[in-house]
């Protein structure tokens, strides 16, 4: 299952992220700046500046779970 992790990168994100890898999951950890380790996902979108739709929309796109 595809699951987005808001603010991936920080401390509970991160904890979140590695179990659910380690479960199987795909995961993509969603921050303003990238997490610098090559093989994570990520995707960078400031939360607080992306209020419409338009904005999230393509972050959106295949996740099962937010």
């Amino acid at each position: 299952m595809r699951i987005l992790i808001i603010s991936g990168p920080g401390l509970i994100g991160s904890a979140i992220q590695a179990r659910l890898s380690a479960e199987g999951h795909d995961c993509v950890s969603v921050s303003r700046h990238p997490t610098g380790t090559p093989e994570a996902h990520h995707v960078a979108l400031d939360v607080a500046q992306a209020g419409d739709a338009s904005s999230w929309k393509p972050v959106l796109a295949g996740a099962a779970v937010i």
